[in-house]
């Protein structure tokens, strides 16, 4: 009984993932959009509030300006510096957060989106929206330009590399700590400290390093430890030196103990066993 109600289950499960596909494809098909509204549009509704099927979007222009901007900043500045002078000129966000990198990269991901496009499957497909379109051709096409520029010639290397020997133990002036993070640019990679909850610019992980080493190099040592010190270098100085064969020497004895205690119990329990 328990497995027919598990298979019963499984089989619900699949037509329930087949019924999904299909109502996306569905969507995608006629132009629609399928999800939170993104920014810079909201769902036409009507005097009731309810939901004008089939759904459409609409601009909210406030929001659609600051998805031109955007696009116009990228042919010149990075996602960082377009973050910074969003937040420095004081334009609010949809939820009540800073601007950071992450958000500006949001809204380009959804470039194709804001041409007036849907797209399927991460941009495996895409159709011409219901939607209105807030960006022009030329515009997204010199934004994009500008990032395949500035991204051309990236050394990709394996994050074992990058070390931040202060992450998490550095604080911003708003009391919170510093992380890592590594930039690409012109095939070359730089290391920062950059908070995550205020604007603060990023501080290169070099000159951080180097300032702290600095002041740790003009610490005095207690006397204590220097005497603890010297003793240590005394007594390995007194200390003949072990040469080659006094360490084969030394591997023989401890393979010939371990041997010695596998066979100590078996010759134990049995007194007749022949030693050889």
């Amino acid at each position: 009984m328990f497995g027919q109600l598990c298979l019963a289950a499984q089989y619900q499960r699949d037509l329930d993932s087949e019924r999904m596909v299909g109502l996306t494809r569905t969507i995608f098909e006629a132009g629609g959009h399928r999800g939170a509204d993104p920014f810079g549009y909201r769902t036409v509704r009507d005097e009731l509030g309810r939901i004008v099927k089939p759904r459409t979007l609409e601009i909210v222009e406030a929001e659609a300006e600051v998805v031109r901007r955007v696009w116009r900043e990228l042919a010149t500045k990075s996602t960082d510096d377009i973050a910074r002078g969003l937040q420095h000129d004081g334009v609010r966000r949809r939820v009540d957060a800073p601007w950071t990198r992450d958000a500006v990269k949001d809204i380009v991901r959804r470039g194709r989106f804001y041409l007036g496009y849907v797209v399927y499957r991460q941009g495996a497909e895409e159709r011409p929206g219901r939607h209105p379109a807030i960006i022009d051709l030329a515009t997204w096409a010199a934004g994009r330009k500008a990032i395949e520029a500035r991204s051309s010639g990236t050394v990709r290397r394996s994050s074992k590399h990058r070390v931040y020997l202060f992450s998490g133990l550095i604080e911003c002036a708003c009391g919170a700590r510093l992380h890592g993070q590594t930039r690409s640019s012109r095939g070359l990679e730089w290391r920062y400290y950059l908070c995550r909850r205020c604007d603060a610019p990023a501080i290169l992980a070099a000159d951080a390093e180097g300032d702290v080493l600095s002041k740790l190099q003009e610490l005095p040592l207690p006397p204590s430890a220097v005497q603890r010190a010297r003793e240590e270098l005394r007594r390995h100085l007194a200390l003949p030196s072990r040469g080659t064969a006094d360490e084969r020497r030394a591997r023989l004895e401890r393979r010939l103990s371990r041997l010695k205690a596998q066979f100590e119990w078996a010759t134990s329990r049995n007194p007749n066993t022949v030693r050889r």
